[in-house]
């Protein structure tokens, strides 16, 4: 029925009060968040041709036509790309907004609820034991080619007339897990699996910055992609930089720092009106 809805251009709206009406035992037709994740599994599933409009499964014609090639030594499932075509494959980032049907909104929504800030408590306090830095390790910085031209992990470089130690993200991870008190490393029992340590203003070649607690964000990994600046949405990006100015620079003094960094800006996102029912994770 969903299917059919859909050929007819029916609103997700629309689609809810008709399975109310034909299906109340649904899941779908006692809860509309229910019922807009089914209506788009099914979009999703009707554009790669997996159901015909009617809500038929297609997979057994599919499948018969595999079993008819491959008695002929052939398989339908694997084919040789043309150059157009090896020219032109889809990027990642056109592939999961296919998943929220080009809604670039609700995987925002998405990667604010499944991402983690350090209390601005924690950052104050290790501000006021160490000099006022807000860095886990004030003398690390990411390898850079630009800036840290020619270094590798493990060796010397020299930033601003401070000598510095070059690192790979995994100082970041080991700062964010003493910040915030999670076990990030090693066979452990409640280590946290599948998420990344984000940088939400860059600049991991300033050891000012780059295992700062107030610069960190723990989000899903294969969501992380999408905040860098390679394979960027835009609205992802902004979404995580207004989530921790609001929490760390809306007041002043709220982490301890003396200044506002210059680099910081309000990127101008009301996240309340934008998200309401979403409430920032902080460790």
């Amino acid at each position: 029925m969903i299917c059919q809805a859909l050929a007819q251009g029916k609103s997700d709206e629309d689609i809810y009060a008709l399975l109310k009406e034909s299906h109340p035992e649904n899941a779908a037709a006692r809860n509309f968040k229910s019922c807009r994740e089914q209506v788009s599994w099914y979009r999703s599933q009707m554009k790669r041709g997996f159901y015909s409009t009617s809500g038929d499964r297609l997979d057994g014609e599919r499948n018969e036509e595999h079993n008819r090639q491959s008695k002929g030594g052939r398989s339908a499932r694997s084919s040789v790309l043309t150059g157009v075509e090896r020219r032109n494959l889809r990027s990642a980032k056109d592939i999961l907004l296919d998943l929220f049907n080009g809604g670039e909104m609700e995987l925002a929504g998405l990667l604010l609820k499944h991402s983690y800030f350090i209390s601005p408590d924690r950052i104050r306090a290790h501000c006021e034991g160490n000099g006022g830095t807000a860095a886990r390790f004030p003398n690390c910085v990411r390898g850079s080619n630009e800036h840290h031209k020619g270094k590798r992990k493990g060796e010397r470089s020299i930033w601003e007339d401070q000598e510095v130690r070059v690192c790979d993200n995994t100082q970041a991870r080991v700062a964010f897990a003493a910040f915030s008190g999670l076990v990030m490393a090693g066979d452990r029992e409640g280590r946290i699996r599948g998420y990344h340590v984000a940088h939400i203003w860059e600049r991991v070649y300033d050891p000012t910055c780059f295992t700062a607690g107030w610069n960190l964000c723990l989000m899903p990994g294969f969501l992380k992609l999408f905040t860098e600046k390679q394979d960027r949405i835009e609205l992802l990006h902004r979404v995580i930089q207004q989530a921790a100015f609001d929490l760390y620079f809306r007041k002043d003094g709220v982490i301890g720092l003396g200044q506002i960094p210059t680099f910081v800006t309000d990127p101008g996102l009301d996240l309340n009106a934008m998200f309401p029912t979403i409430r920032l994770n902080v460790l």
